[in-house]
This record gives C-alpha cells, structure tokens and sequence, in this order.
C-alpha cells in the first residue's frame, strides 16, 4: 500500500495525463457508436484492459532506449491494425496487393489491356478477397469470403491501372508476403495477411535505423510514424509505407551527418544512395527529398569538389533511371474519372502558368485544414471512419511541442540557407503532388485540383519541423513518457473507432 501511495505521489502527472486520455477515448468512443451490442460491450471492457496495460508497460519500459520502445510499441500497435482493418481497408490496397502479387510471379512490368489499362492474369480468389465492401461489410461477412477465397488455380485478367505505374521496388515487402504464402499454397485470405505483416515488419525496420540515426527529435519521428494515417499505411499492402519510411531514414542520415560532420564510410555511401534511388523510385513526385543530401557538410567528403561529384553523379543517376521507368509506366496512364484528358491538362498549365497558379491557390487556400487535419489520420479507410479533429488537431501541437523541447536538448541549428533548400524542397514536392493530380486525376480547366489526400504529405512533416529550429527556445524537458503513453491512446482511440464500424 505504502509502495502505491509513493507511485501516486512521484507519477501524478504521468497518471493525470492517462487518465485524461482514457476518459477522453471513451468520450469519443461512445459518441462515434451507430450501435450497441453485447459483443460491443464486450470490445469496450477489452479496450479498457488494453489502455491500463498499456500505461504499465509504457511505465516499466520509460528506461529503455527509444529506439526498442519503438520496435516494441510498433509490433503491438502494428499488428492491431493488421488484424483490426478488414482486407481492402486502406485507399487502393486491393490493386496495391494485385501489383505486389503480379511481382512475386516475376513480372516487373504489368501486362495491359487493348485500351492499354495495366493489369494482369491473377488468380480469381483474389476478387473473391476483396469483394468485401469496406463500407457496408461487417467482420461476420469474413466468413463467407474465407469459403469463396480458397482456389488459387483459378485465373482471370484483373486490372490495376492506377498501381501498374508504381515500380517494383516499393512492393519488396508485399512481395516476400506473398511468395512465402504462395510457396506454402496458403488461402489467399492469409497471403494478403502475409503481405501486411512483412510490409509492417521492413517498415519498423526502416523506421527504426532512422530512429537510431537522427541526432535529434527521436521522439518527434516517433510521433509521426505512428499517427493513424501512418499506421494504416504500414499494417496494409500499400506503397506508401515504405515511401514514407525511407523517406524518414534519407532525413535522419542526412541531419547525422550535418551534426557529426564525420567522413562518410563505404558502408554509409552505400545506405545513402540506396535510399535516394528508392526514394526517388517509390514515387516520382518526391525526388527533390534527395536534394536534402546537399546539405551535408563538406567536411564529411574530401573536399568540396568531391562532394559535389559524388552527390552529382548520385543525383544523375536517380534522374536516369526515372526518366526510363517514366518512359516505361507512362504507357499505362489512363484517364481515371470523366472529363479527364491529360495532355490537354498540361498544355493549359503550360499555356495558361498564371490560371494555374490561381488554381494552385485557391485549392490549397480552401482545403488547407482538411489536408493539415488528414496527414495524420482525421480519416481513416476510404474516409468512412472519422476520428476527433479536436484530438488530431492536439496530436499535431504535440508534435511540435516535443520537436522544439527535444531540440532544445541536442541543439542542430540549421542556417538561413539550409532552410532555404529545405523550403524549396518542400514547395516543389507540393507542386509535383498537385501537379500531378491536376493532370490524371482533374477534369480539364477546373477551378479546384481534386484526388489531394493529407496521407501525401507525410514524407515532408519531419522537414517543416525543422524549420522551427532556433537557438532562441531552451527547454530541457523530458516527454518520453507522455510521448509513448500518447502514442498508445491516439491508437487505442482509432482501433476501437475501425471496431466498432464492422461490429
């Protein structure tokens, strides 16, 4: 008794602080319910038990590096939202999953239709997999689709135009997933499960060396790698977890060097430009991330000449081998909605610069809280699960909140021309995005650009943050605690959202 009175007294404010969240999970929680059950209840009980698990654990681990507090909540976290989300619960996962599928039959390139729609012959039970409707299924239907879903000999041509133009390399995971399910003749329900699990599992590990690398803001990185719009990217089969995990760990080697300024190793060389090809080959629009190795010092090359030549020569060849996938995957661009024409698009931007600029503008001077709100998960799925903006919106200043009182501690002050580069970076980013979308996914001459998804702007989140580095804040506070415990709720909170939906 005596020894809990003491906890109380030490940790009041760690116990304040979870208390607050939890009530404020069920507050939430209770407000989002269509429906109320015995099982419901049953899930609520459940949640509650996760919640004061989770604030023990998180207490007993508050002494461990960061990086094994990571590996170990991403595995539970992740793993959740693996076995939580319906197949088919992330943006595009059923064409994501049938490019990955495509990859591990040896195909690198897609086959394509008379109407050159990329697609391929893919076994039938993948269509009866994710002929659950995401929006109006329940978890009771999965029973039926496990009885349909079971003959993979079966073939038919299935279509995926909109992921036939993503290179191969961003579906590694996915595709050891699947190969490993394939080798084994498992039910094509469980190869999909497969292919999320090992898309989560090089996700952490990515992750966690950008972790181990950055010199600063480790928590901060952990932070937005496990917002909710994150997290249902890396537990399902869609690209853009290993997008956004290299693009993390291209940062964090990047800022490594800028602090320690040490000669970059053979070993380091080859990380480095390994993670500018991928990058640059997960999606094109993000190339001008790699202009971020630009920033290292000169002092961890021979000389300057030889700093501009390697990252040149780095730089070329990233351009090179784009130019030649872009060759190859623009033979599959189609028009996905009506009043669509992509060649007509670009010659109005091209002809009309100061119409587009406007178009730019008004988009992004409209939908600018949405995409904010969005980028680290207001809505989840195909928008259908909304969680609480009021709890977004606070997870967001936390972020920032832990970014300053962290950097405060390691001090990695950036000047006036680093941040320059590190705007143009993310301007141009901006503009191939919108771009884009402008011009496969906008009807031609319309006023606003439509497809913009916040999920988009993750790769750029960490960069905005260091434009908040300064010398004038010091603080030498300590969040781990309440970072982890954060982390945790904001999970706890969508997870009982994604459940209570299908139940």
């Amino acid at each position: 008794m005596n020894n809990l009175i003491t906890f109380i007294k030490k940790q009041n404010k760690y116990i304040i602080f979870f208390m607050c969240f939890f009530l404020i999970n069920m507050f939430f929680f209770y407000k989002s319910l269509s429906h109320s059950s015995a099982n419901l209840k049953l899930v609520i009980v459940a949640f509650m038990i996760i919640s004061i698990i989770a604030f023990y654990i998180n207490y007993r681990q508050k002494n461990k590096n960061i990086e094994k507090q990571f590996v170990f909540w991403a595995i539970i976290i992740g793993v959740f939202y693996a076995l939580v989300m319906p197949i088919g619960f992330a943006p595009d996962e059923a064409n994501h999953f049938r490019r990955a599928y495509e990859i591990s039959m040896g195909h690198l390139v897609s086959d394509k239709t008379k109407d050159g729609v990329g697609g391929r012959k893919l076994p039938s039970s993948i269509n009866d997999v994710f002929s659950f409707k995401v929006t109006k299924s329940k978890y009771k239907d999965v029973s039926n689709i496990v009885k349909k879903a079971n003959n993979n000999k079966k073939k038919d041509f299935q279509t995926f135009a909109n992921t036939s133009l993503y290179s191969a390399n961003c579906y590694l995971p996915q595709t050891i997933g699947i190969l490993i399910g394939r080798l084994l003749h498992l039910p094509m329900l469980f190869i999909v499960y497969l292919a999320r699990l090992f898309n989560l599992a090089i996700w952490i590990a990515i992750i966690y060396f950008a972790i181990k690398r950055i010199p600063i803001s480790k928590y901060t990185l952990m932070l937005i790698a496990f917002a909710p719009i994150s997290m249902q990217a890396a537990a399902s089969c869609q690209a853009d977890a290993v997008t956004n995990a290299v693009a993390f760990a291209l940062i964090a080697i990047t800022l490594s060097k800028i602090k320690t300024k040490t000669k970059i190793t053979k070993k380091e060389g080859i990380i480095i430009s390994f993670l500018a090809i991928l990058m640059s080959m997960c999606k094109i629009v993000y190339i001008p991330i790699c202009l971020l190795l630009f920033l290292i010092p000169k002092e961890c090359f021979n000389n300057n000449k030889d700093k501009f030549m390697k990252i040149g020569l780095l730089a070329l060849f990233v351009v090179l081998i784009n130019i030649i996938w872009l060759a190859i995957s623009s033979t599959y661009l189609v028009e996905f909605q009506a009043g669509v024409n992509s060649s007509e698009q670009v010659k109005l931007i091209l002809t009309h610069p100061i119409y587009y600029a406007n178009v730019l503008f008004s988009t992004y001077n409209q939908n600018f809280l949405y995409y904010y709100m969005t980028s680290l998960g207001q809505y989840l799925g195909y928008f259908h699960i909304q969680l609480s903006d009021l709890y977004i919106f606070f997870y967001s200043i936390f972020i920032m909140y832990t970014f300053i009182c962290e950097n405060s501690k390691n001090k990695l002050i950036l000047d006036k021309k680093s941040k320059l580069l590190i705007i143009f970076i993310i301007v141009v980013c901006i503009l191939l995005i919108s771009t884009s979308l402008y011009v496969q996914w906008t009807a031609v001459g319309a006023n606003l650009i439509s497809g913009i998804q916040g999920r988009y702007f993750i790769p750029l989140i960490p960069m905005a943050l260091l434009l908040l580095n300064t010398k004038e804040i010091d603080s030498k506070k300590d969040n781990g605690l309440y970072v982890c415990m954060l982390i945790c709720m904001i999970n706890i909170y969508a997870l009982e959202a994604i459940v209570a939906y299908y139940m």
